[in-house]
């Protein structure tokens, strides 16, 4: 960087995962080999959804000869909703002042920057045709000529505690039946039992399936799955856009004609992934659960579906039961920790739980995205950037009593 040896910002945290309505606390290291000249040292905060996807349309037109002819073309969709938009001086005049430009000495200096979440933001999100982010970026803003930048992501998680979802202790009861064939070719009949002892979960947690399917009929059954599933509406200009992804899934195969399947408390793990996204007026993500049932032959599956709730802090009654111990004393305030850390911290969030264990963050099942788009040569930090989602790996273990 020539007179610029370093340019860096740190979160003072030890995760980078904050809660809505949450305070952030960050520094910005700047050393210099040769005084610069510049119009000041700011920090741009941008947190905003966006939306966008592409779609082939058709149309025809008769040409000079009278023949018609047919082309295709393509229109774009876009949807953007801001968050947060902030700019802070750190150094030198405010942006857009007028006067003499500033020089900064040869050195290293170090300048503390704070702002607040609003408490409507919405989760960290990535997804297929769109994303929510949140980024922090600092502008060595230097009077003609080419300014430095640094970004840095961060993720944001929207509380959803599911104590407070009167959906999350609801079970999942249902029978269905499905005749395979029809007029004088039937084959008889699936019948698919299903029970789950609720709805609300959250990543880190194993979740049992308890299923039965009974094959009264003269074809076999080939495969059956259970799958959880990511589901997302993405909207721009008026119109939708829909995704659906796998995060976990179990198999079993073969259920003879006439026979039966019984699943007693298979479990499924929840990776990290974000809570489900409700207050996106853009992209919404539910996730649900899928029960795939596939005859041989020419006959159509057999699908179940229920509608699952992702949280961000357990039931009590689920964390309390984990076979761990958990201290009867108030969880203790964080350490200073180094940055590379990982270790679990309790955001302000959890203090209505005093002694639930905090979680650990893990980067999210599916990655993350490119952070630098439209940004230049001169922008350091991480190109790609993966969300951070809160994960309770000490509900994973399968022996765990789900109430």
């Amino acid at each position: 960087m020539g007179k610029l040896q370093q340019f860096m910002i740190k979160y003072d945290n030890n995760t980078d995962v904050y809660m809505a309505g949450q305070n952030v606390y960050g520094r910005v290291f700047v050393v210099l080999n040769e005084p610069m000249k510049m119009r000041g040292l700011r920090v741009k905060l941008d947190g905003r959804a966006h939306t966008e996807w592409r779609e082939s349309r058709t149309r025809s037109h008769t040409d000079s000869s009278g023949h018609t002819q047919t082309e295709t073309y393509y229109v774009t969709y876009t949807g953007n909703e801001c968050y947060i938009g902030l700019v802070i001086t750190l150094w030198g005049k405010p942006e857009g002042a007028s006067g003499d430009d500033p020089t900064m000495q040869p050195g290293s200096y170090e300048f503390p920057f704070s702002f607040t979440l609003p408490l409507q933001c919405p989760s960290s999100f990535e997804g297929q045709y769109g994303h929510i982010r949140y980024i922090c970026k600092a502008v060595i803003d230097r009077p003609w000529r080419f300014d430095h930048k640094c970004l840095v992501p961060f993720t944001v998680v929207s509380l959803v505690d599911l104590n407070r979802e009167p959906t999350a202790m609801q079970p999942i009861i249902d029978t269905k039946t499905k005749t395979l064939g029809c007029g004088c070719c039937i084959s008889g009949t699936l019948e698919c039992s299903v029970n789950i002892p609720r709805s609300g979960f959250v990543p880190g947690e194993s979740f049992p399936i308890n299923m039965e399917i009974h094959n009264k009929s003269r074809t076999e059954v080939d495969v059956v799955t259970a799958q959880l599933c990511e589901v997302v509406i993405f909207r721009a200009e008026g119109e939708t856009e829909h995704s659906s992804r796998t995060i976990a899934s179990l198999s079993e195969s073969d259920i003879a004609a006439g026979q039966s399947q019984i699943w007693s408390d298979k479990f499924l793990l929840i990776p990290p992934v974000a809570p489900t996204l409700k207050s996106c007026s853009i992209i919404n993500a539910g996730y649900e659960l899928q029960i795939l049932i596939n005859p041989t032959g020419c006959h159509s599956k057999m699908r179940l579906c229920f509608p699952i709730l992702i949280g961000n802090i357990p039931l009590r009654s689920v964390y309390q039961n984990a076979p761990r111990i958990i201290s009867s004393q108030p969880m203790p305030q964080p350490t200073a920790l180094t940055f590379d850390e990982t270790k679990p911290s309790a955001p302000p969030a959890y203090g209505d739980y005093p002694d639930l264990p905090p979680p650990s963050y893990q980067d999210a099942v599916f990655g993350g995205g490119n952070c630098q788009e439209g940004e230049d040569q001169y922008t350091g930090g991480p190109k790609n950037y993966a969300p951070r989602y809160p994960f309770y790996g000490y509900l994973t273990n399968p022996q765990n009593k789900i109430h």
